[in-house]
């Protein structure tokens, strides 16, 4: 009777390893690298079950780091050792990934970014990548070739103090490791687009010829893209910028293909009826 329920037991606990780690989540540091080491010592079976990771970077990073190591990287230009268990779990489990969302609530951390744009992602249909600023410093990177063969469905988000630009350059760098045919639908939330940036956000729907400045158009392989504006500068920024530089509403919803369509949610502003007549035009 024993020998019968230990080989039960054997069976499923075989049985179990090929979803162990089927669904991840991982919020501190601490927990970061104790799964790592746990990863490690698994099982063959168990490595391959990775399906969905989610990483949040958040503040206990700074806590967790030494006196020695805060001390060398005072200003976090550099990749402290702090943060290479997030680059290692990328790297480990990124083969069998389907969806990856990868939150950096640390705005001086930008490895996780380096390594997502250098690190192959053969299965990975659904990317969410949040940074708290998004500004040039974090990218670009140069073209490592088509790494994400099965993306359809990318997610760049800030926390509002990115620019529509930065934010798209991000976009960019990310779609074009995608295949051309991939049809992908594209969000890009908590930006802030202003009047003196519309003419960019024209170029990279297609409406309006590259300029010397700004030459970045979206590729044909998107089939859906979709804007989400921060609702309102900081009270200082408002101030000293003043109402015309203030996003005039929340949504807009656009397909850029030959067929363009879309839809706006939100109150319309002169801000944007410059922006708003180029499309309505070339909707017509």
């Amino acid at each position: 009777m024993a020998c019968a329920l230990r080989s039960v037991c054997r069976r499923f606990r075989d049985a179990m390893e090929a979803y162990r780690f089927r669904i991840v989540a991982l919020e501190w540091h601490t927990c970061m690298v104790a799964f790592l080491d746990t990863f490690k010592a698994s099982s063959k079976t168990a490595q391959a079950s990775v399906r969905h990771l989610f990483l949040l970077v958040d503040v206990d990073f700074d806590e967790d780091e030494t006196p020695v190591g805060k001390a060398v990287f005072p200003s976090c230009t550099c990749f402290p050792h702090i943060y290479q268990p997030v680059e290692d779990i990328i790297t480990l489990v990124s083969r069998r990934l389907e969806t990856f969302w990868c939150i950096i609530n640390q705005c001086h951390v930008f490895s996780a970014l380096d390594s997502i744009l250098h690190t192959p992602f053969p299965r990975l249909t659904h990317l969410t990548f949040w940074h708290r600023d998004l500004r040039p410093r974090v990218t670009s990177n140069e073209f490592q070739g088509e790494l994400y063969p099965s993306l359809i469905d990318l997610h760049i988000g800030s926390s509002g103090v990115t620019m529509f630009r930065d934010g798209n350059v991000i976009a960019l760098d990310l779609i074009r490791r995608a295949p051309r045919n991939c049809h992908m639908h594209v969000r890009l939330s908590g930006i802030a687009l202003y009047r003196f940036t519309q003419a960019d956000f024209a170029i990279v729907l297609g409406l309006a010829p590259p300029t010397s400045s700004f030459s970045l158009r979206l590729p044909r392989s998107v089939d859906n893209y979709t804007l989400v504006l921060n609702q309102a500068t900081s009270s200082r920024r408002m101030a000293r910028e003043g109402p015309r530089r203030t996003p005039a509403y929340r949504y807009i919803c656009l397909i850029p293909c030959a067929d363009i369509n879309g839809h706006f949610e939100g109150p319309m502003s002169d801000i944007y009826a410059d922006i708003m007549a180029k499309i309505s035009a070339y909707v017509r």
